[in-house]
């Protein structure tokens, strides 16, 4: 069965994240997947929004790509360490492109039933990321004091830093039934 679950990890990775074939994911993943990472205000529910989410994403990172560090699988999940890299070419999180690129390392964690991916999660310094991108300073202290003295938020409030990706899911179908990663 992990045999199984890691060949349809490493199909999405290849055909959804690497050759950006959104239309793969309703073979891949169930009707009410849930996505969790840390750039979005929110969790995505069910595949219309994750396929909104991924085209939005691949428009402001046309040349993005995942490689497969590690991955080990057990009973219904399989967990990946991954490498990524990309060039901000769109907007993300209402701010212009920047024309610069990205490279970052994280984990995801999948869950799957009946051959299908059913949760997501993943964690990757998107800090690291927007400090590269040029889209927050790259002196984390100075960060962190500037969080502390209210600063930052009143930056995010005038759009000054992104606060989200921007993607809009208003036009998107209701979340179906939530179905969370399950804790052994």
């Amino acid at each position: 069965m992990s045999s199984d679950n890691k060949a349809v990890i490493r199909r999405f990775i290849h055909e959804v994240n690497n050759q950006h074939d959104v239309d793969v994911v309703d073979q891949l993943c169930t009707p009410d997947h849930v996505l969790r990472h840390p750039t979005f205000p929110m969790t995505v529910h069910g595949t219309r929004r994750l396929k909104i989410a991924l085209r939005s994403f691949f428009e402001t990172f046309p040349d993005y790509f995942f490689t497969i560090r590690e991955l080990v699988g057990e009973g219904d999940r399989v967990a990946l360490r991954f490498g990524v890299t990309g060039t901000n070419s769109g907007e993300f999180g209402g701010q212009p492109p920047t024309g610069r690129s990205f490279w970052g390392t994280g984990l995801v964690l999948y869950q799957l039933e009946g051959g299908r991916i059913a949760s997501t999660v993943i964690e990757e310094d998107i800090l690291e990321m927007l400090n590269q991108l040029g889209l927050v300073p790259r002196n984390l202290t100075l960060l962190q004091w500037l969080r502390r003295a209210g600063v930052v938020g009143l930056l995010e409030r005038v759009g000054k830093i992104p606060t989200g990706t921007g993607i809009d899911f208003d036009d998107a179908e209701p979340s179906h039934k939530s179905s969370a990663v399950k804790v052994a």
